[in-house]
């Protein structure tokens, strides 16, 4: 994982950003759909 660091940095926050950004999505839209049902 630290061998080559330098080149694929942008390539791995992009990778995290494009796999946490649904994650987040996602829980926010069960989380209007819970208030939504309980309400």
């Amino acid at each position: 994982m630290f061998v080559n660091f330098n080149m694929p940095n942008k390539l791995f926050i992009k990778e995290l950003l494009n796999r946490r950004i649904p994650q987040i999505i996602g829980s926010y839209i069960i989380a209007g759909t819970s208030l939504v049902l309980f309400i």
